[in-house]
């Protein structure tokens, strides 16, 4: 995955923080999310590679924040705010799955993944997509869990240290390349083309009436055949 695929995630790991750690309310730290993702937004649309995802954060951050300072914060959001956003992008990583994947245009276009079949391509960032499904229904539902688990070591276990293992490991652990069609493919063609390069070696009758020799055109590849040849020179 290429680096704007993670800048894309940042507002969801800003609001986390922001919402815990800088003592602010929903409507407060969804409002910066909001400010983050337009930046991104503003950086794609500056590099002409405008996706979805930055575009969801923006519409998700935005209309949370505008709910939240309508209805002055109300005890539930504040209370599960943090999983209603990561459960949010956990549908839209699913529902992607229909048709495009929301990774699929950060992907890293290398030269074995452009020799690979499209359907490879598309198979291989449906298991990335799956993978961060596997890991936002996870975040989500240990802030779940938080909310309700009493006592500074579960808040800090499912607050902190759980999600923060859950996005590691899904950043971290790689799927098998689309590149592994292309790959043989291109092992295959390399082969053969060795093969083809090879010089010829033909056999080239002796004259009538001279000692048996074999001319071979080419030089030798087994040692062996050089050394079956050489009483035949020493003959002449």
């Amino acid at each position: 995955m290429t680096a704007g695929f993670y800048l894309a995630l940042a507002p969801w790991l800003a609001f986390v923080v922001v919402d815990r750690s800088a003592g602010m309310g929903p409507d407060d730290s969804a409002l910066f999310a909001a400010a983050l993702s337009l930046i991104v937004v503003g950086r794609e649309v500056k590099l002409r590679s405008l996706h979805l995802l930055p575009l969801l954060g923006l519409c998700l951050f935005g209309g949370l924040s505008a709910l939240a300072a309508g209805f002055h914060n109300p005890s539930w959001m504040a209370r599960d705010d943090r999983a209603l956003v990561f459960g949010a992008l956990c549908f839209a990583l699913v529902a992607s799955m229909l048709r495009q994947p929301l990774t699929s245009p950060y992907g890293r276009e290398t030269p074995s993944a452009r020799r690979a079949s499209v359907g490879t391509v598309r198979r291989h960032h449906l298991r990335v997509t799956l993978r961060w499904v596997v890991a936002t229904a996870a975040i989500a539902a240990s802030f779940t869990i938080a909310n309700f688990a009493g006592g500074p070591f579960a808040s800090t276990l499912f607050d902190w240290l759980l999600p923060i293992g859950f996005v590691i490991a899904a950043a971290v652990w790689s799927p098998p390349t689309p590149a592994a069609a292309g790959d043989e493919a291109g092992a295959a063609l390399t082969l053969m083309e060795s093969f083809l390069s090879r010089p010829a070696r033909r056999s080239v009758p002796a004259p009538s009436g001279s000692p048996s020799l074999r001319l071979v055109a080419g030089p030798p590849n087994d040692p062996a055949e050089g050394l079956a040849e050489a009483p035949s020179r020493a003959r002449l």
